[in-house]
């Protein structure tokens, strides 16, 4: 997920489309820039990046003083349920194989790729 942030920042400042530092408005003001849309299938992608992927990143990156909040515990439990790599030991345990890294990316390259291409990159 901080790989997508990292892309979205890049094409935001290499195009000078302002917006603050939220990802959602970052890529709201990269389609609004471009008058277009995603298509059906990468809107579902990308609601998916920015709830549940992002919620399981945070899960796993921020130590909320050792509470997790529900709604992480909750995201951890559906990417586990789907036996893509992401396994929920407990819930402050979790192991990430490579199949979920490969399965996150695949669900970020159709995503930056639409964006680049309404962008002419």
């Amino acid at each position: 997920y901080s790989y997508f942030e990292s892309i979205v920042s890049a094409i935001c400042k290499d195009k000078a489309i302002v917006a603050d530092n939220h990802i959602d408005n970052k890529v709201k003001a990269i389609l609004c820039h471009c008058k277009s849309q995603f298509k059906a299938t990468t809107q579902i992608q990308y609601n998916y990046v920015v709830g549940d992927l992002k919620k399981v990143r945070n899960l796993l990156t921020h130590n909320y003083n050792g509470t997790n909040k529900q709604e992480q515990l909750d995201a951890a439990s559906r990417e586990h349920a789907k036996s893509i790599g992401f396994e929920k030991v407990s819930d402050e345990s979790f192991v990430v194989r490579f199949e979920y890294v490969v399965q996150t990316l695949n669900n970020l390259y159709p995503i930056l790729k639409e964006l680049s291409t309404m962008l002419n990159l």
